[in-house]
């Protein structure tokens, strides 16, 4: 039997917030709490602290669930076998945890108390620092906000600048921001073996949010904003595969192969690739610069191409031995070199249009 508890109407609306980050399609339900200021009360109510705690703990287990249904290999925490199956059957119990701080409960009573629709929104303490389970729970807000909701009104809160998620998914957009906020060492948490389960689960939503960004970028009118969005998304992507690399987890870079591939089958080979855009009053420098920006996400392929070389050469005895036999039928699975030629080719069709009149 549920027992009931009574909290404010302040509480409530609280409570309704958090739910809304883990409910699909309950973000249209929380737009309206999100953009109206409510006075905060001194601290909340026990009763609504430990609501707090069981909301967050069924709403990340459903997520995760959610997420990791699919039977997908992975290697292990110390990279000497790859596993294979759902998320819970590649992890132990008690592995697929997070841990929550105050923060967690300050951050959604700024949500409540602020009118994220007002760029004068009090800001959320710039020094907070921030457990994992804090910062997927950051995450989750933009997330879930980011079709009803201007980012602009997060964009001030710098736990959001340098998050590493909300870079990898929305660098596009990021305008008014700098992709220098985002440190390599940021990914560092995400991806000790403790954690690297958040990342695994992520990786299909990822190969999706890369393909939208990419779209976004090669569709834009300005090229002002192909420059913005194109150089945000490479340094982006450029950080993730340095750190991914750094951590010896190579596999994860698949999201990028998987997405270049998506895109290029989502546009034909004939058709201009910055199909929108008009750069005929371009100097020949800044159309050349221009078309590097929109197709940011190809130049990510020459590191990719050189993760596959380097696994050619590892031997039946080299320590590394397992994770480049994995990255080779990652890279195969993925049709890695056909991939490779038709991003070349797309390459080169497009180095002849930066010097000609607008296409």
């Amino acid at each position: 039997m549920v027992q009931m508890r009574n909290v404010s109407q302040y509480e409530s609306n609280l409570l309704t917030i958090l739910l809304c980050h883990f409910r699909p399609g309950g973000s249209a339900e929380s737009r309206a709490l999100l953009i109206r200021r409510q006075k905060a009360p001194r601290c909340l109510s026990r009763n609504c602290v430990e609501l707090i705690q069981q909301f967050l703990a069924t709403g990340i287990t459903e997520w995760a669930a959610r997420q990791g249904w699919r039977k997908e290999r992975f290697p292990d925490t110390d990279g000497t076998l790859v596993r294979a199956g759902r998320l819970w059957k590649r992890h132990p119990a008690e592995e697929i945890s997070l841990s929550f701080s105050q923060h967690s409960v300050e951050w959604l009573m700024w949500l409540t108390s602020a009118n994220m629709a007002a760029p004068s929104s009090s800001p959320f303490p710039a020094d907070a620092k921030l457990t994992l389970g804090d910062q997927l729970l950051l995450f989750h807000t933009i997330r879930s906000h980011s079709g009803t909701l201007p980012l602009s009104g997060f964009l001030h809160v710098r736990q959001v600048q340098n998050h590493p998620l909300v870079w990898l998914y929305y660098s596009d957009i990021l305008k008014d921001a700098a992709p220098e906020q985002l440190a390599a060492s940021e990914f560092s948490p995400w991806l000790s073996p403790h954690n690297i389960w958040v990342f695994e689960t992520l990786m299909h939503d990822l190969t999706q949010a890369i393909v939208r960004q990419a779209r976004t970028v090669r569709t834009h009118l300005s090229p002002q904003d192909i420059l913005t969005a194109g150089n945000h998304m490479h340094q982006t992507l450029e950080k993730f595969l340095n750190a991914i690399n750094a951590a010896g987890r190579r596999d994860l870079g698949v999201c990028v192969l998987r997405a270049v591939r998506l895109v290029l089958d989502a546009v034909p080979q004939v058709a201009p690739w910055l199909s929108r855009a008009d750069l005929s009053e371009l100097r020949l420098a800044d159309r050349a610069e221009v078309m590097r920006a929109g197709m940011a996400l190809f130049h990510q392929m020459p590191v990719l191409q050189q993760w596959q070389r380097e696994s050619l050469s590892v031997g039946f005895y080299d320590e590394d031995y397992q994770a480049a036999q994995f990255w080779k039928s990652l890279w195969e699975e993925s049709q890695g070199d056909t991939t490779l030629q038709r991003v070349n080719q797309r390459l080169q069709d497009a180095a002849p249009l930066a010097g000609d009149a607008a296409q």
